[in-house]
């Protein structure tokens, strides 16, 4: 399934960035292959609002339309979250974008 398709409020990994020049944009904005995403959301017709980490960032249609994702398994944003080792003190952030520890 691609960005644009992804179901609002769940954690996604970004499978696959198809081109060269999609890439490239993907990674100035700080996403890559392998990161992890949360909560895709349609604005109103327009752009797709994502969390990475702190940061809300909107995709274009047709970027999110080219990025391949999978939604991640559990409430947990997975190993790959930088806070999954941090103890009670990142729960009240986790809430905040919607995952439970």
């Amino acid at each position: 399934m691609t960005l644009l398709e992804a179901k609002r409020r769940g954690p996604l990994r970004i499978v696959r960035i198809p081109d060269e020049r999609t890439r490239a944009q993907c990674t100035r904005i700080g996403m890559h292959e392998g990161a992890t995403v949360d909560s895709a959301e349609v604005l109103g017709g327009g752009p797709v609002l994502v969390r990475r980490r702190n940061q809300e960032i909107c995709v274009g249609r047709q970027l999110a339309g080219s990025i391949l994702v999978e939604p991640l398994a559990g409430d947990s944003c997975g190993p790959a979250c930088p806070l999954a080792a941090v103890p009670v003190e990142c729960g009240r952030r986790h809430r905040r974008f919607g995952r439970r520890t």
